[in-house]
């Protein structure tokens, strides 16, 4: 049985999350921003604190083709968000070929690691998955 590991708000840190992700067997590094990057085998995941929020936020970038149309591209992001409830799944009005996925988990008052390697794995084992489900998988390189 998994160990329930309870993390005090003020002890959650990008040192911690980078200690509970390489873990759980991901790799990691720090992006120019000084942001934690989670490597996985299919796609990275960027992992942000923020303590004015009480989140740590998840998000995940991936670029649609150039030759999709901007239609297909937002019938598939609303195809996604309809049927995935925990992920949510954007398009920015400034970067149209740009998908992005993302999740906040709350820390207020403490977060359980295993809260944090289920998004982990959601990211990393799910997202890939459900892309190709819902046929992403020839609109997104």
């Amino acid at each position: 049985m998994e160990e329930r590991m309870w993390i005090a708000e003020e002890e959650v840190s990008k040192a911690r999350l980078e200690e509970i992700c390489r873990m759980a067997g991901y790799t990691t590094s720090v992006d120019q921003d000084g942001d934690l990057v989670v490597h996985g085998d299919a796609l990275k995941t960027l992992v942000i604190v923020s303590r004015e929020k009480s989140i740590i936020h998840f998000a995940c970038v991936f670029r649609f083709e150039p030759w999709v149309p901007e239609q297909d591209r937002l019938l598939f992001v609303n195809r996604l968000n309809d049927t995935t409830h925990v992920l949510r799944f954007s398009m920015k009005v400034q970067s149209p070929d740009i998908l992005v996925v993302d999740y906040d988990l709350p820390f207020q008052g403490g977060v359980l690691e295993s809260q944090i390697r289920f998004v982990l794995r959601l990211f990393h084992q799910r997202l890939p998955l459900l892309i190709a489900l819902h046929g992403g998988a020839g609109l997104l390189r």
